[in-house]
């Protein structure tokens, strides 16, 4: 079991403090021997230089069966609140996520007014399938969180 926090952020940086355990013998989250510049290049969504995004929420990561790793966020145009424009993006490492390549947004919001929240994955090791479920609240106003008005978001799954 991991315990504490070894990766912390200091002056806008990622800074590496203790090595991390190896999850299986495939997949080791990181070197013992990583030195803080590596840890910088291997961040998967940078807020402020990826995708025209503020900031990045609601961070996921699927392994899949051939061995490439995927990871998910919420794609944040306006900041980091949750009344702002959003979207879901993905990116792609098949190096267990020393370098990651094809970002991309995979569920655009309606308009520019409405957001898309939560993403849930879901991998079906067998179909070799990955399924999303995400909210869409189509208005960027904070009341909407309380409202009881169907007509106000919608749930898909993908």
């Amino acid at each position: 079991m991991i315990k504490g926090r070894f990766v912390q952020k200091r002056n806008g940086k990622l800074v590496y403090l203790k090595p991390f355990q190896k999850v299986n013998s495939q997949l080791s989250i990181f070197e013992p021997s990583i030195n803080n510049q590596e840890i910088n290049k291997r961040i998967v969504f940078d807020g402020g230089n990826d995708m025209g995004a503020e900031s990045f929420r609601i961070p996921s990561s699927i392994l899949l069966n051939n061995g490439e790793l995927i990871s998910f966020a919420q794609v944040q145009y306006a900041g980091a609140s949750d009344y702002t424009n959003q979207e879901i993006g993905s990116a792609r490492s098949g190096d267990f996520g020393k370098t990651w390549h094809d970002k991309q947004v995979i569920a655009a919001a309606s308009n520019t007014d409405s957001r898309m929240l939560n993403p849930t994955f879901i991998y079906d090791e067998k179909e070799n399938k990955i399924i999303m479920i995400v909210t869409e609240i189509f208005s960027t106003s904070e009341t909407l969180w309380w409202t009881n008005d169907d007509a106000d978001w919608d749930i898909y799954t993908f």
